[in-house]
């Protein structure tokens, strides 16, 4: 018996890289592979931003669907814009229509428009239907007019736009020949582990929207060898090899640093009422004054999200510096933890007193729009992580070692393990990791079932992850957690003023970033 098909309201995305042939021909078989594995990985994390979700990939293609509109076009130029660091051009073209799903599989004559319009575009561009483009008026997003076409396979002929700028940032051009080649050969060779170790090298293109921050070889002048590092002071930016654990630079902050985050090219350190980034290629850190004190920093497409606790407003800062007021938010609490996935934003908003019970608000990213809340079971001002991860929400309680999992539907939660005291938590394409400082140790779990996959003994603190491996920062010790299970270090850290316990750390897919704050009182 032949299955129904049944349809759905979709947009469809397709991707491919821009002269892959002659690319693949240009770096060998070894190195190609290398670049796919980075182009690959920069893509999915990017639908998994964006809420996309994959269904095909031939060869150096993707083809994903969305339910949004907006977020699959934003989703496509952060895709084109970050695959330039590993020296890749990227054309991207999306139309939005009724597919069928026959056993499982997609397809239709939105399908095959999606496709032929996405042939159409050039090396970096973005192009979508007229049907596309008239459903995102407000959504930030200027359009050029590329005229009509008619496309092989197509009966009518198609309006064809192509995207200028979102949220006022302009498409960049395509990079220079010269220029590109380099960043291929350094994104195929960095830090390459040999023989059967290729687990952070293979994938080194995660988050390679910061590849280029391994352009950056500040040296310190007479720095010691490993085993005598040089003490770090406070409002000090330290750059470590990933793999090493060495520090290999240092940078001055003006403040004292809260949070970091790693988005749109940039390293961004939040220090109270000032933000410094750090350009991807430059030794520059470019200075952005804050109206009000940021309590958090999370990374978008595009820049952060900064929230004002005192007055319960998320701010947006661009790539260009610009801060503008976004959504306010629930008058709850005083701390605020923001998530952004697909067309959502989702909120843990708590009382540092602990009067309440913490709460997690869904709200609708265009409009502000209450969607749902839930309030957390026997939490106040307890849930120390909270983080978007394999389409779930996960959130620890400290202080009753639960580890929990809301779905981004119902916002339904379970607890799925219970731990000691669980702080930290991060994770990577493969795993979640948190830090329990009760038992000293940072457990790696299956996000499919919850389950302990590995227990990480003696190494707790703050985290962050990359491909193939987890860092962990506690105090005066720092250590690297193969996806392997292996464990580097603890490589000693020394201070000039006492140190932090909540030194905030960063990974930007080439190096660790260390933000170190003034001593611990």
């Amino acid at each position: 018996m032949s299955r129904r098909a049944r349809s759905h309201l979709v947009t469809v995305l397709f991707t491919d890289i821009v002269g892959s042939t002659e690319i693949a021909a240009e770096v060998g078989d070894r190195r190609w592979k290398v670049l796919l594995e980075a182009h690959h990985a920069i893509v999915r994390r990017a639908l998994r931003r964006h809420g996309g979700k994959e269904l095909d990939t031939a060869g150096d293609g993707f083809f994903a669907v969305f339910s949004g509109q907006a977020q699959a076009i934003r989703c496509a130029v952060e895709i084109v814009q970050d695959v330039r660091e590993v020296g890749l051009e990227v054309r991207a073209g999306l139309h939005v229509g009724e597919t069928e799903l026959i056993a499982g599989k997609v397809g239709g004559v939105a399908v095959h428009t999606g496709a032929r319009i996405g042939s159409t575009a050039g090396p970096g561009e973005v192009v979508v239907s007229g049907v596309l483009r008239d459903l995102v008026p407000g959504a930030g997003i200027e359009f050029l007019d590329r005229g009509t076409r008619r496309l092989k396979g197509i009966s009518d002929e198609v309006r064809i736009w192509s995207v200028r700028s979102v949220s006022g940032v302009d498409l960049a051009e395509p990079i220079p020949f010269d220029e590109a080649a380099t960043r291929r050969e350094r994104a195929a060779d960095v830090r390459r582990p040999r023989g059967p170790a290729l687990l952070l090298g293979a994938a080194v293109g995660v988050v390679a929207i910061a590849l280029a921050f391994s352009a950056l070889w500040f040296r310190d002048a007479g720095a010691p060898s490993p085993g005598r590092i040089a003490p770090l002071a406070p409002r000090t930016l330290a750059r470590i090899d990933p793999l090493t654990l060495t520090i290999e630079g240092r940078f001055p902050l003006e403040g004292d640093p809260f949070d970091i985050a790693v988005s749109a090219g940039r390293l961004w350190i939040l220090e109270g009422g000032l933000i410094e980034a750090l350009r991807a290629g430059s030794d520059h850190l470019e200075r952005i004054d804050l109206e009000f004190a940021g309590c958090g920093i999370t990374s978008t497409a595009d820049g952060v999200i900064v929230p004002d606790c005192d007055d319960h407003v998320l701010h947006r800062v661009a790539i260009d510096g610009t801060v503008s007021r976004w959504l306010e938010v629930p008058a709850f609490g005083d701390q605020i933890d923001v998530v952004e996935m697909g067309d959502n934003v989702w909120l843990l908003l708590s009382h540092s007193d602990g009067s309440a019970s913490d709460r997690v608000y869904k709200l609708d990213t265009d409009t502000g729009e209450i969607l749902g809340r839930t309030t957390l079971p026997e939490s106040q001002n307890d849930a120390f992580g909270f983080l978007e991860a394999f389409g779930w929400l996960w959130i620890t309680n400290y202080d009753t070692g639960d580890v929990l999992r809301m779905s981004a539907s119902t916002l339904a939660v379970e607890s799925i393990l219970e731990l000691t005291q669980p702080s930290s938590m991060t994770s990577n394409a493969d795993w979640i990791w948190i830090s329990d400082i009760g038992t000293g140790e940072t457990v790696r779990i299956d996000p499919s079932n919850g389950e302990v996959e590995h227990r990480a003994e003696r190494v707790q603190g703050n985290l962050t992850a990359g491909p193939g491996a987890a860092w962990a920062v506690d105090l005066e010790r720092l250590y690297r957690i193969g996806d392997d299970e292996s464990v580097r270090g603890p490589v000693e850290l020394e201070y000039t003023d006492g140190g932090s316990y909540n030194n905030p750390l960063a990974f930007d897919g080439a190096s660790l970033w260390l933000a170190v704050k003034a001593a611990d009182e």
